[in-house]
């Protein structure tokens, strides 16, 4: 026959490591989300920085285009400048 006197608190202790495995893994649970969350602003932010990066390399290329056409504008005067002499 099993003493009840062993059982209870045995009983209680593998309560207590029941309900601390429980614990725990719920709040591992909240700060994957909190860190999930976390990740996900900074790769957000991240992405509109490289969007912006991105639309200022396209700008600068856009200007390189132009001061090349003005550049090739100029040199053509020139050309022809000098061939009138």
């Amino acid at each position: 026959m099993v003493d009840a006197v062993n059982f209870i608190p045995w009983g209680f202790t593998l309560l207590s490591v029941l309900i601390a495995i429980y614990s725990l893994v719920k709040n591992n649970t909240k700060e994957d989300s909190t860190t999930t969350a976390t990740v996900i602003t900074k790769l957000e932010n991240i992405q509109r920085t490289v969007d912006k990066t991105g639309d200022m390399v396209t700008a600068i290329q856009n200007e390189i285009k132009t001061l090349d056409h003005r550049v090739t504008v100029l040199e053509t005067k020139i050309g022809s400048a000098d061939d009138g002499r």
